[in-house]
């Protein structure tokens, strides 16, 4: 089993945190490829290998509704739990790339746990990925969280007249 620097820090930062494998940890060999794949065919393409040079979000422009909003990548996880409140877990993949290859290495967790592990680890690239496959949030490197799927766009339209609201 092969551990990238990613995939150590995460380890680690788990493993800081206190978090059980039953609050978050790494999916099994026999596990991610299904949920990989039933993601890429819920939220964009054909299901199949991804694509080596493609960026994750060039592969889902059109099948599921989309939505973008800036947030501030020192302090992830405060705008992702605006989004995901009332989850109880969710998947999570990290995008990494190395020698212009795309890997997505996935975990499962709850809520609490993921939004912990996102204000200490260091990645820049990372995706929640609802388990009944009704949306998808991902945390690009520019700064910015998309979401996939009409869920997600509904909260992330509202966010600001909820924010609004609560001052």
């Amino acid at each position: 089993m092969m551990w990238t620097d990613i995939r150590r820090e995460i380890e680690r930062v788990r493993q800081e945190l206190g978090l059980t494998p039953e609050q978050f940890r790494p999916l099994g060999l026999t596990e991610w490829p299904a949920v990989e794949k039933r993601m890429r065919l819920t939220f964009g393409e054909t299901g199949g290998p991804i694509a080596q040079r493609a960026w994750l979000w060039e592969q889902y422009p059109v099948k599921q509704p989309t939505a973008e909003l800036a947030y501030d990548y020192t302090q992830p996880a405060a705008q992702v739990a605006e989004l995901i409140c009332g989850t109880a877990s969710c998947f999570v993949f990290v995008d990494d790339v190395r020698n212009e290859r795309q890997k997505l290495w996935w975990y499962q967790g709850s809520a609490t746990a993921i939004l912990a592990l996102l204000d200490e680890i260091r990645c820049t690239r990372i995706g929640l990925l609802d388990k009944h496959f009704e949306w998808m949030l991902y945390l690009d490197h520019h700064d910015a969280i998309l979401g996939y799927g009409a869920p997600m766009v509904e909260r992330m339209q509202q966010l600001p007249a909820r924010r609004q609201q609560s001052r």
